[in-house]
C-alpha cells in the first residue's frame, strides 16, 4: 500500500483536530484547566501539520521556521497543562523561558541553515518531553472506575511523545516520512476515542450522582429547615420576628419557659410598648435608632421587669429582612435570658474589687516582676518598705533602677568594701538562682523578711515587716540568758526533755544532786540512757534492768504529773516532780530533801516518844481512879456525918466548921479528879457513849435547876428559851448534861452581879442541831480562845487569879461533843460577853 505524504499529513491534521475537540469537550465537562492547555497544544500540532500541507505556496524557509515554532509552542502548552494537572503551576516562568529559548534556537537554525538533525532535534525533543509529561500525568491520575481509561490515554500520549522524539532521526528517510504522519494520526485518533469514552462514562456517572443529589435535595431541604430551627433553639432561649412596622409577629413558646411570659401577650406590639425605656433611655434610643436604620444588631442587653416584680436581664440579636426588590419586610432574631450571666459578672466584679482592696490593704508588701525584672504591680506596703514614692514605682520600671534609687537615697546599707555595681551584680546573681528567704535591715533600723517565688513569666516578691519579731527574738535571747542564769543559781535541779524524750536543758545543781557522770548531760541525750545508767547502778533495786527502763519510759509518756521521793545512790534523799509540757516532753524538778527528811525523822521519833509518854500518863491516871476515889469518898462521907451530927451533937462548934470545910474540899477534889480522869480517858480513847433518846426540854430544865442556886448566890439571872417544838436527839444524855452544866457554871462564874445567862437551842439551815450558851460576862479576847480550850488553860496568872477553876471544863466539853460527831466553838469579845455554840450533826436529830 502506497501512502503519499500529503495524504498522511492531512490525516494527521484531522486526527489532531479531533483530539483537540475531544479535549475541549472533556474540559467543559470535567472543569480541569489542564485539559484546555492540552487542547491548545493539539491545535498547535494541527497548525504545524497544516503548514506542512501549504508549505509549497510559502516563501522558501518560512514553512520550516513556522513548523519549528509550532513544535515549540506545542511543547510549552503541553508542559503548562501537565503542570496544572499535577497542581504545580509555579513553573510557568520556567516554561516561558524554555519556549523563548526554543524560539531563539529555531530562528538561529533557520538563519544559519544548519543540518536537519541539529535544526530539529532540540525543538522536537522538547515537544516529546512535554508529551511524555502529559502521558505520565494521565497515568498517575486516579478517578475511581475511570482510572484505567486515564492510564490508556496516558500511554497513548507517551507513545506519541516517543514518536515525536524520533522525528529528527527518521524524517530524512523517504519511505518512512508518510508513515510517521500515519502513526501520529493513529495516536491522536486513539487518544481522542479514549477521551470520548471517558467523557461519556463521566457523564453517566455525573447523571447518576445528580439524580441522587436531586432525590436527597428535597429531604435535605426539610432537614435543613429543622436543623436551622434546632440550631437556633440551642443557641438561644427563644426566637422572634417583626413586621415592617416593627411589631412582633412571632414569639416562640420558649419565651414562656425562660421568663414565664405568655408569648401571645406580645404579638402585635412594638418593643417600646412592652419595655420600660425610661430605665436606660440612652441605650434604648441607640437601639431604636438601629431599628429605624434597618441595621443588624447583636447582643443588645437590657433589664426587663417580670410580672412577679423581679428584674430579669435579656440579650437579643436581630437581622433585618428584605424582599427580592430590596424592600424592608421586618426583623428576625433570637433572645436569651442572661440573668445568671449578669449576676455572675456582678459577683465577679465585686470579688475583683474586694480582691483589689485586699491587695491594697495587705500589711505585707507584694510586688510582681516579669521575666525581664520589670515591675508589673505592687501594693502600698511594698512601696512603703522600699522607701520610694508612688511616682517612681510605676509599672514597667526595672528592678535595677529601683535598687539604684534605694542605694542613692541611702535606704540600703552596702557591705564593707562593696560599691553599687558589685551590689547590683550580687543581687542579680542571687535573683537568677533559687534561694531561701532572706532578712534585710533597713536604714531606719527596721527589719524586712523577703520571699522571692518564681512563676511562669516572672516572679513574685513578698516582704514582711519583722521588726517586732526581731525585737521579740532579742527579748527572748535575753530572757533565755536570764533563764539559764536563774536555772544555774536555783537551789533545785532542773531537767527538760522534748517530745522525743531527748534532753534539751539542765542546770549544774542537777548534776550535783543526782550524781550521774557529767558527760551524760548534753543536748540530745536520750532519757532511756539516763534511766538505764541509774538502773545499772542499783537506783531502782535488784530487778530486771530492761523492765525498769521500759516502765520508766512508759511512765514518762503519760500526760499526767508524777511525783516521788527516794534515797539516791549518793546518799541524798531527793524529791522528783515531773510535769508534762504542751506538745510533748516534760520538765522535772529535783529537790534535795536530805536535811528535811532527817529532821522529819527526828521529829517523828520525838512525836512518837511524846505520844507514848502521854498515853502512858493517861493509862496511869485511868488505872489510878479507884485508888484516888476510895479515900476521897471516905473523907467526904465521914465529914458529912460529922457536920450533920448524925451520931449526936459535937461539943465544940468550930469542929462543925472544920468538918464543913473538909467536906467541901473533898467534894472539890473529887470533882477535879473526875475531870482529870475524864480528860485522860478522852485522850486515851476510852470514853464510851451510852446513847439513847434525849428530850431537850427536860435536859434544859434539869440543868437550870441544878445551877439556879449558884446563880442566885451570884445575883445572875438565868433563862432557858422555849424548846417545845424542837425534835429529840439520839445522844448520851449524861454527857450532854455534863457539857451543859460545865458551860452554865463557867457562864455564871464569869458574869458579874446583875448579868444574864441564856440557854437556847435551834435547828440550823443544814439540819444540824445547835445549842447556844450566852452570857453578858467579862468575855475574852479572840486570841485567848485557843488557850481557854486547852487542858488546864487559865487566862489569869496563879497569883492574880480571881475566878477559881482547873481549866478542864471547856477541853472536856469539847472532847465530849466531838465524840458525838459535833463541834464546839467560842465567840467572845472582852467586856461584852461570851457565847459557846455546840453543834450536833444531822444524824443525831430524830424526827419530831
Amino acid at each position: 500500500m502506497i501512502v503519499t505524504q500529503p495524504t498522511a499529513v492531512l490525516g494527521a491534521a484531522l486526527g489532531s483536530g479531533l483530539l483537540a475537540l475531544a479535549l475541549l469537550y472533556l474540559r467543559s465537562v470535567d472543569g480541569n484547566r489542564a485539559l484546555g492547555w492540552w487542547a491548545a497544544a493539539v491545535f498547535a500540532n494541527m497548525g504545524q501539520e497544516v503548514i506542512q500541507l501549504t508549505g509549497a505556496i510559502m516563501p522558501p524557509g518560512l514553512p520550516f521556521y513556522l513548523a519549528e515554532l509550532g513544535v515549540t509552542l506545542k511543547a510549552a502548552l503541553f508542559l503548562a497543562g501537565a503542570l496544572r494537572f499535577l497542581e504545580r503551576p509555579r513553573f510557568d516562568r520556567v516554561i516561558l523561558l524554555l519556549f523563548l529559548a526554543a524560539v531563539a534556537w529555531a530562528s538561529f537554525a533557520a538563519v544559519q541553515e544548519l543540518p536537519f538533525f541539529l535544526r530539529t532535534a532540540p525543538t522536537h525533543w522538547l515537544a516529546g518531553a512535554a508529551m511524555l509529561a502529559t502521558g505520565l500525568a494521565f497515568v498517575r491520575a486516579e478517578s475511581g472506575e475511570l482510572t484505567r481509561g486515564y492510564q490508556l490515554v496516558g500511554l497513548g500520549f507517551i507513545a506519541w511523545g516517543v514518536h515525536i522524539c524520533d522525528y529528527p532521526l527518521l524524517r530524512p528517510v523517504t519511505w518512512f516520512a508518510p508513515w510517521g504522519y500515519v502513526l501520529a494520526e493513529c495516536f491522536s485518533l486513539g487518544i481522542a476515542a479514549s477521551l470520548i469514552v471517558i467523557v461519556h462514562s463521566r457523564q453517566a456517572k455525573a447523571l447518576g450522582r445528580a439524580t441522587r443529589l436531586a432525590q436527597a435535595s428535597a429531604q435535605g431541604q426539610v432537614d435543613s429547615e429543622q436543623r436551622f430551627r434546632d440550631f437556633a433553639e440551642i443557641s438561644s432561649d427563644w426566637l422572634w420576628e417583626m413586621d415592617a412596622d416593627l411589631r412582633f409577629t412571632y414569639l416562640s413558646d420558649n419565651l414562656r419557659r425562660s421568663l414565664g411570659v405568655n408569648p401571645q401577650n406580645g404579638l402585635g406590639k412594638r418593643r417600646e410598648e412592652i419595655h420600660d425605656l425610661s430605665r436606660d433611655p440612652e441605650k434604648w434610643q441607640a437601639h431604636l435608632g438601629d431599628l429605624a436604620a434597618r441595621r443588624p444588631f447583636r447582643d443588645f442587653r437590657y433589664a426587663y421587669r417580670l410580672p412577679t416584680g423581679d428584674d430579669s436581664y435579656i440579650s437579643i440579636s436581630g437581622k433585618p429582612l428584605f424582599d427580592a426588590a430590596g424592600n424592608f419586610t421586618g426583623y428576625r432574631g433570637t433572645g436569651r435570658d442572661i440573668t445568671r450571666e449578669v449576676d455572675a459578672d456582678r459577683r465577679a466584679g465585686e470579688a475583683q474589687v474586694r480582691l483589689a482592696a485586699a491587695f491594697e490593704s495587705l500589711a505585707n508588701g507584694i510586688a510582681l516582676f516579669d521575666r525581664d525584672d520589670r515591675l508589673i504591680v505592687s501594693n502600698p506596703a511594698y512601696r512603703r518598705f522600699t522607701g520610694l514614692g508612688d511616682e517612681m514605682l510605676t509599672p514597667g520600671i526595672p528592678l535595677e533602677q529601683i535598687l539604684r534609687a534605694r542605694v542613692a537615697r541611702k535606704l540600703v546599707t552596702l557591705q564593707p568594701g562593696e560599691d553599687i555595681e558589685s551590689f547590683i551584680a550580687r543581687r542579680a546573681a542571687r535573683d537568677r538562682s533559687v534561694h531561701p528567704p532572706f532578712e534585710r535591715q533597713q536604714a531606719d533600723g527596721s527589719w524586712i523578711l523577703i520571699y522571692e517565688q518564681p512563676f511562669e513569666g516572672g516572679r513574685v516578691v513578698t516582704s514582711y515587716d519583722i521588726t517586732a519579731l526581731k525585737a521579740r527574738e532579742r527579748e527572748l535571747a535575753e530572757k533565755t540568758r536570764l533563764l539559764q542564769s536563774t536555772l544555774e543559781y536555783m537551789g533545785e535541779g532542773i531537767s527538760v526533755y522534748d517530745a522525743d524524750l531527748r534532753m534539751i536543758a539542765w542546770n549544774e545543781r542537777l548534776i550535783e544532786m543526782v550524781g550521774l557522770p557529767r558527760e551524760m548531760y548534753k543536748i540530745g541525750t536520750p532519757f532511756e540512757d539516763i534511766v538505764r545508767y541509774s538502773a545499772e547502778r542499783g537506783e531502782y533495786g535488784s530487778g530486771s534492768i530492761e523492765g525498769y527502763v521500759r516502765d520508766r519510759i512508759n511512765q514518762s509518756k503519760l500526760p499526767v504529773p508524777h511525783r516521788n521521793a527516794r534515797w539516791r545512790f549518793n546518799g541524798r534523799y531527793v524529791e522528783l516532780r515531773r510535769n508534762p509540757m504542751p506538745g510533748g516532753g516534760f520538765v522535772t524538778v529535783y529537790s534535795d530533801l536530805t536535811e528535811r527528811k532527817r529532821a522529819e525523822d527526828a521529829l517523828r521519833e520525838a512525836k512518837e516518844a511524846a505520844e507514848a509518854a502521854n498515853k502512858t500518863k493517861s493509862e496511869i491516871l485511868a488505872n489510878m481512879s479507884h485508888e484516888l476515889r476510895t479515900p476521897l469518898n471516905a473523907i467526904i462521907g465521914f465529914s458529912d456525918i460529922i457536920q450533920r451530927e448524925a451520931f449526936g451533937p459535937v461539943g465544940e462548934r468550930r469542929y462543925l466548921d472544920y468538918a464543913r470545910d473538909i467536906h467541901d474540899s473533898g467534894a472539890h477534889l473529887l470533882a477535879l479528879i473526875n475531870d482529870i480522869l475524864d480528860v485522860s480517858k478522852a485522850e486515851a480513847g476510852r470514853i464510851e457513849l451510852l446513847e439513847g433518846l434525849v428530850d431537850v426540854t427536860e435536859l434544859f430544865d434539869s440543868c437550870v435547876r441544878l445551877v439556879c442556886a449558884r446563880a442566885d448566890e451570884a445575883h445572875v439571872a438565868i433563862e432557858a428559851l422555849p424548846t417545845d417544838r424542837l425534835p429529840k436527839l439520839n445522844a448520851d444524855g449524861l454527857r450532854l448534861k455534863q457539857v451543859l452544866l460545865n458551860l452554865l457554871s463557867n457562864a455564871i462564874k464569869f458574869t458579874p452581879a446583875g448579868g444574864r445567862v441564856t440557854l437556847a437551842a435551834q435547828m440550823g439551815d443544814d439540819k444540824r442541831f445547835v445549842i447556844r450558851v450566852s452570857d453578858t460576862g467579862i468575855g475574852m479576847a479572840p486570841e485567848d480562845i485557843p488557850k481557854a480550850l486547852s487542858p488546864f488553860g487559865q487566862l489569869e496568872s496563879t497569883r492574880a487569879r480571881r475566878y477559881p477553876g482547873t481549866g478542864l471544863g471547856l477541853p472536856l466539853s469539847k472532847a465530849l461533843i466531838e465524840l458525838h460527831g459535833g463541834e464546839l466553838r467560842i465567840e467572845s469579845e472582852a467586856g461584852k460577853g461570851t457565847s459557846v455554840i455546840v453543834t450536833l450533826p444531822a444524824a443525831r436529830v430524830l424526827a419530831a
